[in-house]
């Protein structure tokens, strides 16, 4: 560069700047985080210290919370089973069991069984319930085909007519329709909701019994579904107690 030219960059000024976007993939790494915790001994005495393990989401396991949060997304978020993601950690150098993996997935749930109680719990806190059923294939055990199960979902979600609750979702399962999912959700649910009153669910045990040997389902029950299913704290108008045991 000439001496011209130095002198020309100096009297130059900004006057702008030109930008462009790119996307592009990051690749997400596995890594191994090592703890080390020091070891100390008094030189007078036989006492050894040691600091305390850091905590971990599954006791005495290996997999970090990123990478357990990794799995659940992938199976429930993504629908990727888990021996394709064995197959997506080995093309990353981790050849990880998929028995490895649902034992992972079994321990969040339980982890998780708390906010799941209380999702159910606040769903199950409204009037209004929307609830429908889908049927699914399920491989049963020992039969090499599939069967139909049914997954129930609960939506609460009152927006429309002006409330300010943020709507929320339950999902239950059941291996079939004879699981009576819906008779036992609003049964339970009765602690902590409004009253939903349904005729065909308040039953007392003298009509029960009749009902019961009775081969006509009694009107306004669902197919399958109990007749003695009744609400917790409801009076039986027979001079019964409390009707809100299960059969």
């Amino acid at each position: 560069m000439t001496k011209g030219a130095n002198i020309l960059d100096s009297r130059r000024d900004y006057l702008g700047e030109t930008s462009a976007e790119q996307l592009e993939l990051i690749r997400s790494a596995l890594k191994v985080i090592r703890t080390v915790r020091v070891k100390k001994a008094c030189v007078k005495c036989d006492c050894i210290v040691e600091a305390p393990a850091p905590t971990r989401p599954i006791d005495r396991g290996i997999a970090g919370a990123g990478l357990l949060a990794r799995v659940l997304t992938s199976k429930y978020a993504e629908h990727v089973p888990l021996y394709r993601q064995t197959e997506i950690l080995a093309r990353h150098g981790v050849d990880l069991s998929r028995a490895l993996l649902a034992n992972w997935v079994d321990a969040c749930c339980r982890l998780m069984a708390p906010l799941e109680e209380a999702l159910y719990h606040y769903v199950m806190a409204t009037g209004k319930l929307h609830t429908d059923d889908t049927p699914v294939p399920v491989l049963a055990p020992g039969k090499k085909k599939t069967k139909t199960g049914r997954l129930w979902t609960y939506v609460r979600d009152d927006r429309n007519a002006g409330s300010s609750d943020p709507p929320a979702v339950w999902f239950a399962y059941s291996p079939d329709r004879q699981e009576n999912i819906p008779s036992i959700i609003f049964v339970t649910s009765m602690a902590c909701c409004r009253r939903m009153r349904i005729p065909a669910m308040t039953r007392c045990s003298a009509m029960n019994a009749k009902a019961a040997h009775s081969r006509k389902r009694p009107a306004g029950l669902m197919p399958g579904e109990n007749p003695r299913r009744v609400y917790p704290n409801e009076k039986c108008g027979h001079g019964g107690g409390s009707a809100g045991a299960y059969p």
